[in-house]
Formats: C-alpha cells, sequence, structure tokens
C-alpha cells in the first residue's frame, strides 16, 4: 500500500514585507525573475515594447527591455513632451487669446449699441444732452453718410413740429373750453375765477 503524501497544497501568500532580511533576498530574485519572464511574454505574445526597471532591497538596478529599455523610455519621455505646449499648440492658444479678445470687444460694442439706442429712444445722449449732440460732422467721410444725416435731421424737425402743433391744438382746445364754460357760467351769474371780493366776504 502506498503512502498517502498529505501536503497542505498550494497556499496563497499573504502580500506583506518580508522581514527576514535572506529572505526578502530570495523572494526578491525569484519575483524579479517571474516579472521579467512575463514581461518577455507579453512582448512575444503581442508584439508590446516594454522596459522594466527595478531596484532590489540593496539599491541595484535591474532592467528589462524589449528591443532596448534605453530605446522604449526614450520613446515613452519623448510622447510625453509631445503632449506638452509645442509651437503648434502655443499657435492655437494664440489664436484663441486673438478669438477671445474680439468676442469683448464685440460685446462692448453691442452693449454701447443698445444703450445709444435706448438714449435715442428717451432722447439723450451719453453726455446728458441730445443724441444728436454726440454726432460729429467732422467724422463723416462720405457725401452720403452727411446727407443721409441732413435728411435725417429733417425728418426729426417734422415729428418735432408735428408734435408741437398737437401741443398748441390741445392748448386751444382746453382754453377755447374754458372761455366757453367761463362764459356759460357768466349767463349763470357764476365764475371759474374767484373774484377779489371772495376773499373778503363781501
Amino acid at each position: 500500500m502506498n503512502a498517502i503524501k498529505k501536503t497542505k497544497g498550494r497556499q496563497k501568500i499573504e502580500m506583506k514585507r518580508v522581514e527576514h532580511e535572506a529572505k526578502r533576498e530570495v523572494t526578491f530574485s525569484k519575483r524579479k525573475k517571474g516579472l521579467f519572464n512575463k514581461a518577455s511574454e507579453l512582448c512575444e505574445l503581442c508584439g508590446a515594447e516594454v522596459a522594466l526597471i527595478l531596484f532590489s532591497p540593496h539599491l541595484k538596478p535591474f532592467t528589462f527591455g524589449h528591443l532596448d529599455a534605453n530605446e522604449v523610455l526614450q520613446r515613452y519621455l519623448t510622447r510625453r513632451d509631445d503632449h506638452s505646449p509645442g509651437p503648434v499648440s502655443r499657435n492655437v492658444l494664440h489664436q484663441l487669446n486673438g478669438v477671445r479678445e474680439q468676442y469683448n470687444e464685440s460685446l462692448k460694442r453691442l452693449e454701447e449699441e443698445e444703450k445709444k439706442s435706448k438714449d435715442q429712444k428717451s432722447g439723450t445722449s451719453s453726455s446728458g444732452g441730445f443724441w444728436w449732440d454726440d454726432q460729429q460732422i467732422e467724422n463723416f467721410n462720405e457725401l452720403d453718410e452727411l446727407e443721409q444725416y441732413v435728411e435725417s435731421m429733417e425728418k426729426l424737425k417734422k415729428i418735432v413740429q408735428a408734435r408741437l402743433d398737437e401741443i398748441d391744438l390741445s392748448e386751444n382746445y382746453f382754453a377755447n373750453e374754458f372761455i366757453n364754460d367761463q362764459n356759460l357760467l357768466d349767463q349763470n351769474n357764476f365764475s371759474l375765477i374767484p373774484h377779489s371780493n371772495d376773499f373778503y366776504g363781501v
């Protein structure tokens, strides 16, 4: 009868620092070899380019590279530098800053135009006078612009004159109504305007 060998089988190793120095050196050597083997398999199976750098507990360096560790590391560093702002990126940033400045300037001009439009509707200008006070005739470079300005002023003059006529008509209307009412009251011995004798009770 064959003797049955009793073993604990493959046990899960607890992940913690190996305190014994000699055992720690052995563990590092085995793990390093296993890590390099896995990296080699990754390169052969997938065509990956791998670079590994390890330092032993005594700070002795070990490297693995496919095809060459230095070449892989240099390529990694170069790709990282490509992500930093280069000449192209700086040009893009400069263009973005220019667009942002143009946007802010356009927004400022829009606000000024809106304010000017409100001032024109209210009949005032930014200087406190009327909106036409802000117009500088010497700034008109074309005859058409000056003619349009004169035409606008003529239209404004007609509008103002029409408004004055309306006010005159209203005043005349109320004045005539007052006179008619006064005449009607006079006929009945009443008056809308008190006489001086009324203040003294005479």
